[in-house]
């Protein structure tokens, strides 16, 4: 029977899966716990003990730092095994091949809320209709998409994909439609900055539309 994978999950609370086992609760307290994920975050380059040090005690960093360095790094390799952190002055934390990290989950989070902010300050901050429109649609739809990846990249369950793709493909189909919509009757109402225009490209159909109703009004041309 095949071993279970090692698991670290970096978003959120900290939790380490190795063989099955949790083991973050046998790294040495909150500085353990930071020395093992700045570890896992630059897991694919060698980091100095200076670095390390300044990473776990920042502007706290006492002259006996190499000391505590050691002691830290010791329980930390005891509470991994089989994973192991390699080297003495560069250190390098090495996971089984199998091993998942959430970073990536963690970054479309990050990405996808930022996203939806910036959707959220554009429809208070914009100054018309229109742009307001783009600020609704472009930045909301795109950070829905992160947030969605990120779901189902954290649940790491096959049956969440198809919800999360559901309601990705629904709101991809409403949200472009309802502002263009309501894009088009703000122009016909005028609630928009015409000099903030680029190009016009209505302009020309509302004018034809209206020529053509005028005409069925007045069918004899006014005589």
């Amino acid at each position: 029977m095949a071993e279970p994978p090692t698991r670290v999950q970096l978003c959120g609370t900290l939790a380490v899966e190795v063989g099955g086992q949790r083991v973050e609760a046998a790294f040495p307290g909150r500085q353990g716990r930071l020395l093992f994920a700045y570890l896992a975050v630059n897991r694919q380059r060698s980091v100095s003990r200076d670095e390390l040090a300044d990473a776990v005690w920042g502007e706290r960093l006492a002259a006996g730092a190499d000391a505590a360095l050691t002691v830290l790094l010791s329980k930390t390799r005891t509470a991994l095994r089989p994973a192991d952190v390699h080297g003495r002055g560069e250190l390098r934390l090495t996971l089984p091949p199998d091993a998942w990290i959430d970073v990536v989950s963690a970054v479309f989070m990050v990405v996808g809320a930022l996203m939806s902010l910036a959707a959220a300050i554009g429809l208070l901050r914009f100054p018309d209709l229109m742009t307001r429109m783009h600020a609704a649609t472009k930045p909301q739809v795109l950070g829905l998409f992160l947030l969605l990846a990120a779901i189902g990249l954290q649940l790491r369950t096959w049956w969440v994909w198809p919800v999360l793709l559901v309601a990705w493909i629904f709101q991809l189909l409403t949200v472009p439609v309802s502002a263009h919509m309501v894009g088009r009757a703000g122009y016909r109402t005028k609630h928009l900055h015409r000099e903030l225009l680029t190009a016009d490209e209505l302009e020309a159909v509302v004018q034809k539309a209206a020529a053509e109703a005028a005409r069925k009004d007045n069918p004899d041309g006014g005589r």
